[in-house]
């Protein structure tokens, strides 16, 4: 058995994977001894994180998340844009869209004749 140990390959956690019924048994006995988690060192870095926070105190202070400068107070005049001025912006847009379109077809036409 001495000689399987010995000689045996070391698995990503440790321990040999090429033992005998005894040796695994009596690894399975180390394992089961140990608290939970003592093989795991992830789990134990949480729980000293976890142990750390809670042995914070942390108190209330009186910090206030925000302040206004000055009081709130309704709005004098309205904040959107002007609907005489977008009506008569859209009108040019269209009036030139559609000059275009006619004078596209004018040369369209030109060019089918000859």
């Amino acid at each position: 058995m001495f000689l399987l140990l010995f000689f045996g390959k070391v698995s990503h956690s440790g321990f040999y994977y090429c033992c005998s019924a005894d040796g695994l048994a009596r690894k399975l006995d180390i394992e089961k001894s140990l608290p939970v988690g003592s093989l795991n060192d992830e789990l134990q870095n949480r729980r000293v994180y976890i142990e750390k926070l809670d042995a914070l105190k942390i108190e209330p202070g009186d910090d206030v998340p925000f302040k206004y400068m000055s009081a709130p107070s309704e709005p004098l005049t309205r904040d959107a844009p002007r609907r005489t001025l977008m009506v008569l912006l859209f009108a040019l847009v269209g009036m030139a869209i559609g000059c275009g379109l006619v004078l596209m077809k004018s040369v369209m036409a030109s060019r089918a004749v000859k």
